[in-house]
């Protein structure tokens, strides 16, 4: 009976969705502001059921309402979400000759992903020449606490969202250096916030490295990270902090062409708290690096 009760609310919850997202879809080829009676209109809709989806969108931002023409427009909320989409796509364009310019300096396949929930979607690859590289595809999604880029983005979030992430998470074992519980991944992403960077060492695949850092948007949170991955046998222990250098340099010339502030640009911001945690020297592949 339960169940019964609770699939009966979410088809109910699903339906007054598609109603909100079709009154809100309206606005795309109509005119700016619209009446009750136009948006009725325009979406078959009773009166009374787009009075009260109009005013829980206008509620949380999504729509606007002209306290003397009683019209409705496009509120704030919504321009943000929109924005979000252009500001993602615009980050790759942005990446990539950066990435170019990274791979030619590094000789290493260059990566740019971002988090969705606990994974990390490769948004824009650029290969390495060489024969023996790493192979990922875009699009390709990889556990974030097992990658640079995912533990770099994971840093960046409260706290209390990782808590709620990865409380009861079964954490996969891709290799033997793979993180294996909610207290290891805070003591990992606690060193992504003082060095500046995260580090793959062999978390994903064995005899895999990579190094990635920050990429910032124009409010100074992390919008995306950019890496270099490459078999670690290639790479001398004394070539990693060039490597790391090199990364952060990329993340801040992308953030810099994204409108970030000069500072931000391979540092890991904490969402909703201050600013970068100064980095402190610390030992990465017997490199002391800052």
């Amino acid at each position: 009976m339960k169940q019964d009760t609770e699939k009966r609310n979410e088809s109910v919850g699903s339906r007054t969705l598609e109603k909100g997202l079709l009154l809100l879809g309206t606005f795309i080829d109509a005119a700016p502001e619209q009446a009750l009676s136009e948006l009725s209109q325009r979406t078959g809709l009773h009166k009374s059921i787009v009075f009260r989806l109009a005013t829980t969108l206008v509620r949380h931002g999504y729509l606007e309402k002209d306290a003397e023409t009683r019209r409705y427009r496009v509120g704030l909320r919504a321009f943000e979400v929109g924005n979000a989409f252009l500001l993602e796509r615009q980050v790759e364009q942005v990446a990539l000759p950066v990435m170019q310019e990274l791979v030619a300096a590094s000789g290493h396949t260059s990566h740019l992903g971002d988090l969705h929930g606990r994974e990390v979607i490769y948004t824009a690859i650029v290969p390495s020449p060489n024969v023996l590289r790493v192979s990922v595809r875009t699009g390709e999604r990889r556990p974030a606490h097992s990658t640079a880029i995912g533990k770099v983005l994971l840093a960046s979030l409260p706290e209390e969202m990782i808590t709620r992430l990865y409380r009861g998470f079964r954490f996969p074992q891709l290799t033997p250096h793979t993180v294996r519980s909610l207290s290891a991944l805070r003591r990992a992403l606690a060193e992504v916030r003082q060095r500046g960077f995260g580090l793959n060492d062999e978390e994903s695949v064995v005899g895999l490295q990579a190094i990635a850092a920050a990429v910032h948007g124009p409010n100074g949170i992390p919008v995306a990270a950019v890496s270099i991955a490459y078999p670690k046998q290639l790479v001398p222990s004394a070539h990693i902090a060039k490597l790391i250098g090199l990364v952060r340099e990329s993340a801040g010339a992308i953030s810099k062409r994204l409108g970030a502030a000069a500072g931000d640009g391979g540092s890991t911001k904490v969402r909703g708290r201050g600013g970068p945690v100064e980095g402190k020297r610390l030992r990465v592949g017997g490199i002391a690096h800052r």
